[in-house]
């Protein structure tokens, strides 16, 4: 009942209306700064409501935040060690039971004289004088060229794309 008289009211009081000037220039200029206004209460307002929803989320986090936030939490509580036993007695406190541990292992990794069992007892095959100088001398044309057309065409060496098909056809 109400809409239907509003819908009247709002045909007979716009849709009559003719306007037959158009606005003058400080009706613009007013309009113009009306724009530029409201503009900048829209940043400022998506300014606001972007801090309220970054503070929201460091204030509550989301649901995998909370999932793993909680499983690291568990999980640190899990490999704490509070306390530890050396020698019969009980070490409690951060610093006791870090010293504890340090010295454990400085122990442990310390270097000493203990007879090792030595690798005398191998027959190993060694280079004479001839074949390791072989080994260190330049390659020679044949050498390479025999290299290269023994490999496969189609296989790429290096992920520049050019493959031993490529070399051979130069």
């Amino acid at each position: 009942m109400i809409t239907l008289a509003l819908r009247e009211w709002h045909q007979s009081h716009t849709h009559n209306l003719q306007e037959t000037s158009s606005l003058g220039d400080e009706e613009v200029e007013k309009l113009y700064c009306l724009y530029a206004e409201l503009y900048s209460l829209s940043r400022i307002n998506t300014s606001i409501c972007w801090q309220r929803s970054c503070l929201n989320w460091l204030s509550e986090g989301d649901a995998n935040f909370k999932y793993f936030h909680g499983t690291m939490s568990r999980w640190r509580r899990v490999n704490a060690i509070t306390s530890i036993y050396v020698g019969g007695v009980q070490v409690e406190g951060v610093c006791n039971v870090t010293e504890a541990i340090f010295s454990h292992f400085a122990y442990h990794f310390k270097d000493l004289n203990m007879s090792c069992s030595r690798a005398t007892k191998f027959n190993f095959h060694t280079l004479n004088y001839w074949e390791g100088a072989a080994l260190i001398r330049p390659f020679c044309l044949e050498e390479v060229e025999a290299a290269v057309w023994d490999c496969d065409s189609f296989n790429c060496p290096s992920p520049d794309g050019v493959n031993f098909g490529f070399i051979k056809d130069l």
